[in-house]
């Protein structure tokens, strides 16, 4: 029999639905079902090759130099069947010595390829007019993604294209934003932001990301006569106070758009009455949210009360809920969230000072966790769920009671990420506890010792529980408090990967691969996720 075995009598529907499911679970694993004979290789490449990535190679790997080198080659060649598969094109980088990917390779691709969806133009260079003209005349319905980390005026050809449909808006602070100087000049003749969104019928994402240290407080100066593309996606990410949710601009924006195709809205750790007052009811298809819990008598930065992010939360049914606790409200809201949502598939519900690594004294009041009761009816009544990342205080260097026995029922997890809190008092070390201890000077070492046990037997206790448990991923951070004073230079990450080899071990049995991740990012982040622009919750 030859290596094709039982599956060369499968039908062409269920190969695909094999295929399909391997690039969804294991898509290494799929590489490998790539080599076992041609007709799987063509099979596999329609969706390994379906987005594909090209830079100049000056930071790539000798052996993916080769590989993109290859993938080059046969896009420029006319006829190679991988054109057929390219879906979404994403450009990194271009080498004007023409070793890698230069001008002429991506023209060429351009038009070689029979079924293109999405072009992003991710490199920090400007986007050459023979590109961008070849990219309108060849692909008049092709949807142009702009991720990049730095906009300068040179962009604005790429800005003004009728092809634009993702945006990412980086709002940059000026290293010396004096008038006359180089980087004011550069500053002001950005394309301003307002002008682009009215010119561009086609946007439906849209991410304004402001730099940590941006120093003014902006809004998009709408009038209510302006007319802004209905978009799918919207971030507004940054420091509380960098965007300024005025009452009267608020009011305004919820007239400029159709709020009602919005999917996914990212106000980042931020939370605004007056947003939630005049735009929050026309949210009535929102899938996807992200904002902060914060309470205060400013609305322009926070709610009046805890009620009006409840209200608020409790009228959406989302697939994804990431929210930053500032104000200890974990109580409240776990509820909340338990009563009034069924389709979760991704909930992150973190502290303040756990999401964004700062050193800042810790609310006087012990962090408020997950009960395991409600971490049950919230996996009952979401059946979904896949992804969860949760804050824990480890109390005497234990879990909290029930708090395994409970996590470990939730069988249909494939990523967990757990902020683990150690706590002592600051009279159980030698140090002393001046402001030294602030900058981590005078604090004990974390055990990583310990930590890598807690974090493997956390891990084998899904398969002990379950041999059949999805859980792919599980990442603990551990970071040890001494009394009131957070500190983040006493804190590491460990991750756990399951072994995708069909022969490994099950997980229980050392099935797995340990390390760690070297940094955690939670929620948010830097760019737009490809899932942002290809996902369901789009049409």
């Amino acid at each position: 029999m030859d290596n094709q075995s039982a599956l060369s009598t499968l039908g062409p529907d269920v190969l695909n639905i094999i295929v399909n499911l391997l690039h969804a679970e294991s898509p290494r694993s799929l590489r490998q079902f790539a080599l076992v004979s041609k007709s799987y290789k063509a099979i596999s490449e329609r969706l390994l090759y379906r987005v594909i990535e090209l830079g100049d190679g000056s930071t790539l790997h000798p052996n993916r130099l080769t590989n993109t080198k290859h993938i080059v080659d046969r896009l420029s060649t006319p006829k190679d069947q991988m054109s057929m598969y390219v879906r979404h094109l994403r450009i990194t980088g271009l080498n004007t010595t023409g070793e890698t990917l230069d001008e002429t390779d991506v023209e060429r691709i351009i038009v070689n390829v029979a079924q293109l969806e999405y072009f992003s133009w991710n490199a920090s260079i400007q986007i050459p007019e023979r590109i961008i003209s070849k990219l309108e005349s060849q692909w008049p319905n092709v949807r142009l993604v702009i991720n990049k980390t730095k906009l300068n005026p040179n962009d604005s050809r790429l800005l003004q294209s009728p092809l634009l449909y993702s945006l990412r808006y980086p709002m940059l602070a000026s290293t010396s934003p004096v008038p006359g100087s180089m980087d004011f000049a550069l500053q002001m003749r950005l394309p301003d932001l307002k002008e682009v969104l009215l010119g561009a019928t086609n946007l439906r994402s849209l991410a304004i990301d402001f730099e940590s240290s941006f120093p003014n407080c902006v809004h998009l100066s709408l009038q209510p006569s302006d007319r802004l593309p209905p978009l799918r996606a919207l971030r507004i990410s940054g420091r509380p106070g960098a965007y300024m949710y005025y009452h009267e601009h608020c009011r305004i924006f919820s007239q400029c758009m159709d709020w009602t195709r919005l999917r996914r809205l990212d106000l980042g750790i931020t939370c605004s009455q007056y947003f939630l007052e005049e735009i929050g009811s026309h949210l009535t298809n929102l899938k996807s949210l992200t904002m902060g819990i914060v309470t205060g008598k400013n609305g322009e930065l926070d709610c009046r009360s805890l009620g009006v992010i409840v209200n608020f939360i409790q009228s959406l049914d989302l697939h994804e809920l990431r929210l930053t606790d500032h104000i200890n409200a974990t109580e409240t809201m776990a509820s909340a969230i338990v009563e009034s949502q069924t389709s979760l598939q991704e909930l992150s519900y973190l502290p303040y000072l756990k999401r964004d690594h700062f050193s800042f004294p810790l609310h006087n009041q012990p962090t408020h966790m997950w009960e395991p009761s409600q971490l049950r009816e919230l996996t009952l009544r979401n059946p979904g769920l896949s992804q969860l990342e949760i804050h824990v205080t480890l109390v005497e260097q234990k879990w909290p009671h029930d708090f395994i026995d409970t996590l470990v029922t939730l069988n249909r997890l494939k990523s967990l990420k757990i902020a683990v809190e150690l706590r002592m008092e600051a009279s159980e070390f030698s140090g002393e506890c001046g402001p030294s201890v602030g900058m981590g000077t005078d604090l004990p070492p974390l055990d990583e010792t310990l930590g890598r046990k807690v974090t493997i037997d956390t891990f084998r206790a899904f398969f002990i529980n379950d041999p059949n448990a999805r859980l792919n991923y599980l990442e603990v951070c551990f970071t040890r408090t001494i009394g009131e004073i957070w500190n983040p230079s006493v804190s590491f990450p460990i991750g756990i990967q399951r072994m995708e080899r069909d022969d490994a071990p099950n997980p229980d049995q050392g099935g797995f691969n340990l390390g760690s991740s070297g940094g955690w990012l939670l929620g948010g982040g830097q760019g737009l996720k490809a899932d942002w622009i290809e996902d369901e919750f789009w049409e």
